[in-house]
């Protein structure tokens, strides 16, 4: 069994619409790349390179969402987001790599975010990463794991439309996912949730802001690729494809270690820790400041 890291980065202006970290992913690799059987990262331009269908998730959306018919929807949004394809270059690509022969079923891939930069807590414990993402998989018994959102719930993190559309308003107030670290072993039903969400964030109206007609009041923003895989997980529970204690697991503060993955037997209550614990770290850091 190996275990492979998955990252992807943008080269920004003029090879696509993101920032340049180009940096940012050698300082990345640098870190990771030694504990790993095999370290992948690709750029749009290598993504656009395997397949010319696959322009439509890497390119700049801005334009389409100043002229979409419901523009007077789009509420609180990332512009950068819309420049990068809205994130549908995630799902095609875990697909890709996790249908590859270069991943053998039962090989272990760690997707994770690269911008280390922005949060330094991502190239931390990159040691712990092979035994946590095994200990993981094999404690839920599926070959899927995507962490708790926690504390944003679906009412926060997703727009009303797409639950409306395949769920109904009573999940508004169950937990989301958070999409920057995922971990899979290669089977079938992985390939099958894969296919899934390709297929779920390959459609403008669920991966992109609009349209979101009556929002939810507690709405914050649509988190694209992030959304759509909290929305699909919801499906795949109620039809018990996967365990309902599914992903049972959070990662505080964004750093996958084993002092900082924390086993979630109640949402609700770990939710209102959590918003206690950053209240916390915001009155501590404002008198630091002071």
């Amino acid at each position: 069994m190996k275990f492979i890291i998955l990252t992807y980065f943008t080269e920004g202006f003029p090879h696509d619409g993101g920032n340049n970290h180009v940096a940012v992913e050698q300082r990345f690799r640098r870190s990771a790349e030694g504990h790993a059987d095999k370290y992948i990262s690709f750029t749009p331009r290598q993504l656009m390179g395997m397949n010319p269908e696959y322009e439509k998730y890497c390119i700049d959306y801005s334009s389409w969402l100043e002229k979409h018919p419901d523009r007077e929807q789009l509420g609180h949004h990332n512009d950068t987001w819309a420049r990068i394809g809205f994130f549908m270059w995630k799902p095609i690509l875990i697909w890709n790599v996790l249908n590859s022969d270069e991943v053998k079923p039962g090989d272990i891939v760690l997707y994770h975010d690269v911008d280390c930069d922005k949060y330094p807590q991502y190239i931390l414990n990159c040691e712990e990463w092979r035994d946590l993402s095994s200990n993981i998989l094999d404690d839920l018994k599926c070959d899927i794991f995507i962490p708790y959102g926690l504390p944003l719930l679906l009412k926060h993190d997703v727009k009303a439309y797409l639950v409306r559309k395949y769920l109904s308003e009573r999940y508004f107030e169950k937990a989301g996912l958070w999409a920057g670290l995922i971990v899979m072993r290669k089977s079938e039903m992985l390939l099958q949730f894969l296919s899934e969400w390709v297929e779920m964030s390959a459609q403008l109206d669920n991966i992109s802001p609009l349209p979101n007609p009556n929002p939810h009041p507690r709405f914050i923003w649509h988190s694209v690729d992030q959304s759509v895989a909290g929305v699909l997980a919801w499906i795949w529970r109620s039809d018990g494809r996967l365990p309902m204690s599914w992903p049972r697991y959070a990662v505080m503060g964004r750093h996958f270690s084993k002092l900082t993955v924390k086993r979630v037997n109640h949402p609700a209550v770990a939710r209102i820790w959590m918003l206690i614990l950053g209240r916390v770290r915001r009155l501590t850091n404002r008198t630091k400041d002071e």
